[in-house]
């Protein structure tokens, strides 16, 4: 917002004084659309309760609270807010309501809701409305050209009153009604009678065009006339036959009347005169006797001519407006400072650095280039020190302080680049003058200089602080306090005060000081936190002993003696735009402050009372200087700055003591305006700031913005606001006229009172203005929604109260049912458990007939026949006990697919060809194998289709007839995209019924067929369809009862189907190829055979049943030496005993010491890791195979155990030993990696090698040393050598030897006889007959062999 301003002086303000008694100034702000108001033209202007001024211009009625201008109008948003935008007058009415006549008619605005009530008055009837009156009773008068109308304020009907062509109306002290007419002059009406009084006397025979009236405080009323005589002044206007009347005619003369247009007057009671609106200007009348002594304000200082309105407020300020000029607000007080701008100095501003008063009231001025200037305050008359001849000598561009000596009455001058001048004086006549820096010259720039409780002088510099004292009257002893000057580094000091305890120095970069009488440095700085900036420009102690501190960037601080601390006084921050140049107290125990912003002034008695002065009061000094004022004897005080001194006259200072009003202007939610929300509903108040007092707001609209005004025109900048939100706020928070817009953002659920308080200029505070807040809680969080979850709990609570009384009756009516259903899970459960569990215990007898079945078929002592109907049938109990373990694998989730890829048809029809014979024979079926190809390649679980197969074809025989048929068909089939191969079983019969088909899957199922007294598990087909399902296939059945049931299974063939961790790469087939070539050299005739023609191994074998143990050892004794022990524990003391054992067969569930713990101790011990290890288990589950070989077993076979199977495993590992042994033998290098060795024994190896290496040229290399460097007995490193490389300890030394000698014959031209010496042999002839018994070959020609290969 932009505002112009002009200050004219009615009296001359030359400097000075106490006999200047009535300086006043008129200081006048220009309002215009650039400031935001709607017009330029104000057509009508007045003052609310609040305080608020309202303008009424021909685009609209503007709000104005001392800052921004508010409009109200019609425009596209609101075309029907008035009927009219062209507002012509306007009055308040006792409800506050205003009634403005517009060009179109009469509205009533209703400020406090901000809406408006268009009033329909018959133009015809009435006539133009030309005047409008609104009487202390409340009568709406309403004067037109067709004359006086009394309008009801209820239904707003208008009454006739008085003919006459109105011009204008008003109300005297009386209450009567004065009527100005067009052309006629004026009467009054008394309303209370309707009584008419005419001024005949006065206006008969006279065109008077009355335009307004105006009742002084003599109540002698004022009339103003259009184009006629101009004023004139009834002496007794309330006699309608006085004759008794005065002119103020218009004229131009200075002085007169500027125009005989006039539009308006008003008397400002105050000062006792009269504003007078012309069409050349405003006038005011300042002697009202006089009809010379008008002061004109013209286009110059209103921005236009002719003035159309004014308006006296409450305040006696002045609102104007001019025609295109907006509205003028003129601001009449008295100045309580004036400026000497010192004229007989040579600069154009002369800049004043220090100040003192003398015994004579002379005040010595220090000043920037003019160095020092006088001024006599009885005289008036100002002089240059060179005036004076004992003064003239003085150099140094400026005098910065001035101070007498309290004993001689000397005075001290401080200048600034020449160092200290001492007046001396005869009384306060100057009779000499001493230049202290011919003495001391490095004494030059000084700042201040003070005398302490002693006489002693303190000097601040610019190079430190100095101390000086008087040796007599002519010489003087100054001595740098070095104590202090150190500290600082030698840095200035800008100001310095005396207490009685010390002096208080204030430096420019390191805080303040505290020199005590002891010597005793404190220092006050920022970093300590004792103050709060470190650039100090004054010290003052005021009437009661209190110090205070001025600070650039720090503002005003006072010294706390119990805290030993300066508190800055943050409401001085404000005003002070944080800089103190200097400070002094007046009679009345006011600080005076020159700051940043203008002089503040400070009462002692009430700290937060304060008043900011600025150009508005009189000051001119944009800049004052430190340390630089003055109270003078008659007690004006005295401030220097950049552009000379500004007096401070206490009898000039009229303080407005009346107290402020502030108002909450305006409020925005979520950054909408209240009036908007209002307008759409979306709150439910309907006053508008600053009527607004209480908000109640939805929880999502909780920021919140205000903005508030102290309604205090005069200087409304230099007014200051308080404000806290009580809820969010303790204390009050203080601020300028620049913030007075806040927002409280994200405020909780909850009741706020927003507070708020100003002050004016003079700090007069108000009373708080008050605003309820409160946010409501979410629509979930209101006692509406807690009533609703009660009742919805309560409901639900209900409801679950009746469902689960209806499931007790529910329990309680099957309560049979479960307790026979849990009892028939409870047998199954019970049945599947003992079948798993006497599963685990019959494989150890299982295993004892297998061993004896082949133990009787190896003595050859039994039929043959019956041997293998014995042998199938202890497959056939094998498989059922299998698949009782399979289906407990299946309920705990255990059972896991690996699908390998083999030929399908190759599969099935070995398996339906070996496993039934003696079942086919027994009832003369016929079974038959159809297959689509001779070779289907499938992705299928061998084992797991062995079972299904097995279970089909079982079920298949046992419930088929005497001679019937069973067949077997095997096809491809592509469903969806996807291989799979379908297996049929279809079989002759009874067949199976429609209903009961679904149960024939189901656990333990028993039907009703089976009528052939067959015996089962109840478990066959329920594994059956579960292994199908593992495998991703379907199983489906069809019967035709009396004839043939065909049960389907359709299982994926391709590899796509099943998952990477199901997949075996390895097919079974080649697998069971590999066995068979691996097993087919160790046939029973061979290892009979090979029995004969070799050293027959020797065996421990480890098993805890007894019975077991002895066919075991029974059958294996035939080809092998077999020791035995019945726990692991024994087998350990065995081993460590016996030196021979070649092979370990254990159980792996043992009493005290299992197979696998027995594992484990034999491959950590060093001396019998290379034992090959067997392990036999009724676990056939594959984590105890993993755990097997993760021990070290070399096989693992599951029981029952197949003799030939486990005799041809361990021929295959004592061959594999063999081999191993032959492959070594035959070596003509230390290589070992291509041999298959377990990693203990290639790491003994390795470290045997390398033993014999270390020592190859060692001809003395012995068994013992060899035993000492592999830390082990001889005789323990003679059997593990034995069992890997077959050789002794002497052999295998010399094997090495040999063979390192054929790895140098290979690589180098040595000699024969220097390689037998590097290899240890001493004598070379006996190395070619070891070498030749070795190789066949001497070394030459071992040599000459290698030539000729390559």
């Amino acid at each position: 917002m932009k505002f112009f301003s002009f200050f004219l002086l009615f009296i001359p303000l030359h400097f000075l004084s106490a006999n200047n008694t009535n300086l006043s100034q008129i200081s006048i702000t220009n309002l215009n659309i650039n400031s935001g108001l709607a017009s330029n033209d104000v057509t009508c202007i007045l003052q609310d309760e609040l305080g608020f001024m309202w303008f009424g211009t021909t685009n609209g009625l503007c709000r104005y609270d001392g800052y921004q201008l508010k409009t109200y109008r019609s425009d596209y948003l609101s075309p029907s807010f008035f009927i009219s935008n062209h507002i012509l007058s306007m009055k308040r009415d006792n409800n506050g309501k205003f009634w403005i006549v517009t060009s179109k008619g009469i509205t009533v605005f209703d400020p406090m809701i901000g809406q408006v009530l268009p009033i329909s008055i018959d133009t015809s009837k009435c006539g133009k409305i030309s005047s409008l009156l609104i009487t202390q009773q409340g009568d709406i008068l309403l004067g037109t050209s067709n004359g006086l109308f009394l309008c009801n304020k209820l239904d707003y009907q208008v009454k006739f009153l008085i003919k006459a062509d109105i011009s204008s109306l008003y109300e005297d002290s009386r209450g009567y009604i004065w009527v100005g007419t067009w052309r006629n002059g004026f009467f009054t009406l008394n309303m209370q009678t309707m009584e008419v009084f005419n001024y005949d006397t006065i206006c008969r025979n006279k065109d008077l065009r009355i335009t307004s009236f105006a009742e002084d405080n003599n109540h002698r009323m004022w009339v103003s006339m259009w184009n006629n005589q101009g004023i004139m002044r009834l002496e007794n206007p309330f006699d309608s036959h006085s004759s008794a009347y005065k002119f103020y005619y218009s004229s131009s003369k200075d002085g007169a009347l500027p125009s005989d247009v006039i539009h308006e007057l008003v008397y400002d009671s105050y000062y006792d005169e009269l504003w007078v609106a012309t069409a050349r200007g405003l006038a005011v009348l300042s002697e009202p006797d006089s009809t010379n002594s008008f002061t004109v304000y013209d286009a110059d200082e209103l921005g236009g001519y002719e003035v159309w309105t004014i308006y006296s407020d409450r305040k006696n300020i002045l609102w104007a407006s001019a025609s295109g000029g907006g509205i003028n607000k003129l601001v009449k007080r008295k100045v309580p400072f004036v400026h000497n701008a010192i004229s007989v100095g040579t600069a154009d501003n002369t800049m004043v650095t220090a100040l003192y008063e003398d015994e004579s009231s002379i005040i010595w001025i220090g000043a920037r280039l003019d160095i020092l200037l006088l001024w006599d305050k009885k005289t008036g008359k100002q002089y240059s020190y060179k005036e004076i001849d004992i003064l003239r000598n003085i150099s140094g561009n400026a005098v910065q302080s001035i101070t007498k000596h309290q004993k001689t009455g000397d005075i001290w001058l401080g200048t600034r680049y020449d160092g200290i001048y001492i007046v001396k004086r005869n009384g306060t006549k100057p009779v000499s003058l001493i230049r202290l820096r011919d003495e001391y010259p490095d004494l030059i720039n000084i700042n201040a200089i003070v005398q302490d409780t002693i006489g002693k002088m303190w000097i601040a510099t610019e190079q430190g602080l100095f101390v000086g004292e008087s040796i007599n009257e002519q010489e003087y002893l100054i001595k740098p306090v070095a104590v202090l000057n150190n500290i600082i580094s030698n840095k200035s000091i800008q100001t310095v005060l005396c207490d009685k305890g010390g002096i208080w120095i204030g430096t420019k970069d390191y805080g303040a000081f505290y020199l005590s009488l002891d010597e005793k440095l404190t220092d006050y700085n920022l970093a300590n936190g004792k103050l709060n900036y470190d650039n100090v420009l004054c010290f003052y102690q005021d009437s009661n002993e209190q110090l205070w501190i001025g600070t650039q960037g720090g503002g005003l601080s006072k010294y706390s003696k119990v805290n030993d601390h300066f508190e800055m006084l943050e409401n001085i921050q404000m005003f002070s735009n944080n800089i103190i140049y200097s400070i002094v107290e007046d009679k009345d125990r006011n600080l005076w402050m020159a700051t940043g912003k203008g002089v503040i002034c400070m009462s002692l008695v009430q700290e937060n009372h304060a008043k900011l002065y600025t150009q508005s009061e009189g000051l001119v000094n944009a800049q004052f200087i430190k340390s630089t004022s003055l109270r003078l004897s008659n007690s004006e005080i005295l401030f220097g700055g950049t552009n000379g001194i500004d007096c401070y006259i206490p009898s000039q200072n009229v303080l407005d003591s009346v107290i402020p009003k502030t108002a909450i202007v305006d409020v925005s939610i979520m950054n909408v305006s209240l009036q908007e929300l209002i307008d759409k509903g979306q709150v439910g108040e309907k006053l508008l700031p600053p009527y607004t007092k209480e908000l109640l707001l939805a929880y999502n609209q909780n920021n919140v913005q205000m903005s508030f005004s102290c309604l205090s025109y005069t200087n409304p900048q230099a007014n200051r606001y308080a404000y806290r939100m009580m809820g969010v706020n303790k204390n009050w928070i203080y601020v300028d006229a620049n913030n007075r817009h806040i927002s409280y953002n994200n405020l909780d659920t909850g009741e706020y009172v927003f507070q708020v308080r100003s002050c004016n200029e003079n700090s007069v505070w108000s009373q708080p203005v008050e605003m309820k807040l409160t946010i409501m809680p979410p629509p979930w969080l209101t006692w509406q929604a807690y009533v609703i979850y009660i009742l919805v709990i309560g409901i639900i609570t209900y409801m679950v109260f009746r469902i689960i009384r209806k499931r007790i009756r529910l329990q309680n009516a099957l309560k049979i049912e479960q307790i026979e259903h849990k009892k028939s899970e409870e047998v199954n459960q019970a049945k599947l458990t003992f079948f798993t569990n006497i599963s685990h215990e019959l494989f150890t007898p299982l295993s004892v007939l297998q061993c004896s079945i082949d133990s009787l078929k190896q003595d050859g002592k039994a039929d043959g026949q019956t041997l293998n109907i014995m042998r199938l049938n202890l497959k056939r109990l094998q498989r059922l006990l299998q698949q009782i373990l399979e289906f407990r694998k299946v309920e705990s989730g255990n059972l896991k697919l690996k699908v390998s890829y083999n030929n399908i048809v190759a599969f099935v029809k070995e398996l339906c060809e070996e496993n039934f014979h003696p079942l086919l024979q027994s009832k003369n079926i016929t079974l038959n194998f159809q297959a689509e190809q001779d070779v289907i390649m499938a992705y299928f679980d061998v084992d797991k289709l062995d079972k299904i197969i097995y279970n089909l074809l079982s079920n298949a025989l046992k419930y088929n007839y005497q001679n019937g048929m069973v067949l077997v068909s095997l096809s491809q089939m592509i469903q969806d995209n996807k291989k799979y191969f379908v297996l049929k079983v279809e079989n002759t019969g009874d067949g199976i019924p429609e209903n009961k088909i679904p149960l024939l899957f189901k656990r333990f199922y028993e039907g009703d067929y089976r009528k052939f007294k067959t015996k089962g598990t109840g478990i066959g087909l329920s594994l059956t369809k579960d292994l199908v399902e593992l495998h991703h296939g379907t199983i489906s059945v069809q019967s035709i009862l009396n004839e043939t049931t065909v049960f389907t299974v359709m299982i994926p063939s391709d590899k796509q189907s099943y998952a990477i961790e199901q997949i075996d790469e390895e097919s079974e087939e080649i697998k069971n190829e590999n066995l068979k070539k691996e097993l087919k050299p160790i046939t029973e005739e061979a290892v009979i055979i090979e029995e004969t023609n070799n050293e027959r191994a020797h065996l421990l074998l480890v098993e805890d049943d007894m019975d077991l143990l002895a066919v075991m050892t029974k059958v294996l004794s035939k080809q092998f030496n077999v020791s035995t022990a019945v726990n692991g524990k024994i087998a350990i003391d065995i081993l460590q005993e016996d030196q021979n054992i070649d092979a370990v067969i254990t159980d792996y569930m043992m009493p005290e010491m299992n197979g696998v713990e027995l594992c484990r101790i034999i491959r950590n011990d060093s001396a019998l890791n290379h034992l090959p290890i067997v392990m036999l288990t009724a676990k056939t589950q594959t984590e105890y195979h993993l755990e097997g070989y993760d021990a070290g077993a070399d096989v693992y076979i599951t029981k029952p155990v197949e003799m030939v199977l486990l005799t041809a495993q361990i021929q295959v590992l004592i061959t594999n030993r063999k081999l191993l042994i032959q492959q070594f033998r035959q070596q003509d290098n230390l290589d070992i990696c291509d041999l298959d060795l377990s990693v203990f024994d290639r790491d003994f190896l390795d470290k045997a090698i390398a033993a014999i290496e270390q020592q190859m040229d060692n001809s003395e290399f012995s068994n013992e040393i060899f035993s000492e460097m592999m830390n082990m007995s001889q005789s323990t490193l003679y059997r593990k050598l034995k069992s890997l490389t077959g050789m002794s300890l002497n052999e295998f030394i010399r094997d090495i030897r040999i063979k390192k000698a054929c790895m140098l014959l290979r690589h180098s031209d040595l000699r024969i006889a220097e390689i037998a010496y590097m290899v240890g042999f001493t004598d070379p002839k006996y190395f070619r007959e070891i070498f030749k018994k070795k190789k066949g070959m001497t070394p030459k020609e071992y040599q000459e062999s290698l030539k000729q290969s390559n």
